[in-house]
């Protein structure tokens, strides 16, 4: 309902697909970065992916996705999916195929039309909003993927801190965040891990 209220409503009608995310699944394999996958993989909630219906063809209509194409300010073997698509140029363009629509699914895909009108309050109100997008990539860091030059480059190990966790040169922000993820799927923690929560909670067991 929030996606078609800020962005227009999906022709043929809205669908939506809950991607686990568990290794070798089609979340983990389109979401990967130079072979490394995403940072939240395992975690217990699904990736909730919007579907629209792809009626070009009548006979056969398809579920269509808007999904990653290539990684921007990336390199041979730093790309993005399992083929490592990338494109030369900075990490933080946004060129013309760094985003594609396809069928739903990683093997044998075909291009397809996502379509929507422009209902939604991005196209109603572009000239009288502000939008913005807020994401965890606060600080110069292996785990945000890309470097901090006048021209960023996509990383050769991306999401590297969010492996398991040492007490050696751990930040809080990154610690606080991982024990969300920890506690959330309700995994038993390392006693390494212990020490942390309890470091951050501020109190013993």
């Amino acid at each position: 309902m929030v996606t078609q209220a800020m962005t227009g409503n999906f022709l043929n009608g809205y669908h939506c697909a809950a991607m686990p995310r568990t290794p070798g699944s089609i979340f983990a394999q389109q979401y990967e970065i130079g072979g490394v996958a995403p940072y939240d993989l395992n975690y217990y909630l699904k990736f909730h992916v919007p579907i629209a219906k792809d009626t070009t063809n009548s006979s056969n209509p398809v579920p269509c996705v808007n999904a990653p194409g290539s990684l921007p300010g990336g390199a041979s073997g730093l790309g993005v999916g399992p083929t490592n698509a990338y494109t030369s140029g900075s990490a933080s363009a946004f060129p013309s195929g760094s985003i594609v629509q396809h069928t739903y699914g990683i093997a044998g895909t075909s291009s397809c039309t996502a379509a929507q009108d422009l209902s939604g309050a991005i196209d109603s109100s572009i000239d009288l909003m502000r939008f913005g997008l807020m994401t965890f990539d606060q600080d110069p860091s292996s785990a945000i993927g890309v470097s901090t030059a006048t021209t960023p480059q996509v990383l050769g190990a991306p999401f590297t801190e969010c492996g398991p966790i040492s007490l050696a040169g751990i930040t809080e922000r990154h610690a606080r965040i991982w024990a969300i993820l920890q506690t959330a799927s309700r995994r038993s923690f390392s006693p390494s891990e212990r020490a942390i929560l309890r470091h951050l909670r501020g109190r013993g067991e």
